[in-house]
């Protein structure tokens, strides 16, 4: 899995600790051809996932994670919220969202998923985390 989201901040973060960094120059435009040649690909992967009638919510939910990993998260939280409740997949979807709720702060969507997600499984360890991890940054915001 190409993780080239997580690539194009870091390219970033170089270029603005020193501009003159040719080789951070080379890498961040690189890395934005490849982020805008995998968006093409994701949209097109999208149109044909979308026309699929018999399309599993294990697929939606695994194309909205090449979507997270671009941190494209209007598309990955669009194509998680097409998975309905009775899906054995609910539950990680709604845990997924919780994820970017958290990022974006929108703390109250995040708790609201995340509950969600742990009804369905209580045990699962990483809803857990999740949850964790909503509560530091509810603490942060205090």
């Amino acid at each position: 899995m190409h993780r080239y989201g997580e690539a194009l901040s870091n390219c970033e973060k170089a270029t603005q600790a020193d501009p003159n960094f040719l080789l951070a120059k080379n890498n961040l435009a690189f890395t934005k051809n490849k982020v805008a040649e995998t968006k093409v690909a994701l949209a097109k992967k999208k149109s044909d996932l979308m026309s699929n009638d018999k399309k599993t919510g294990e697929q939606i939910l695994n194309l909205g994670m090449e979507f997270y990993n671009l941190k494209d998260f209007d598309s990955a939280n669009g194509l998680w919220k097409l998975i309905k409740k009775n899906e054995a997949t609910y539950p990680r979807a709604q845990n997924n969202l919780a994820s970017v709720y958290i990022i974006r702060g929108q703390l109250d969507l995040a708790d609201h998923a995340i509950k969600e997600a742990l009804s369905r499984e209580p045990d699962n360890q990483l809803f857990k985390n999740n949850k964790n991890w909503l509560e530091q940054k509810r603490k942060e915001t205090k």
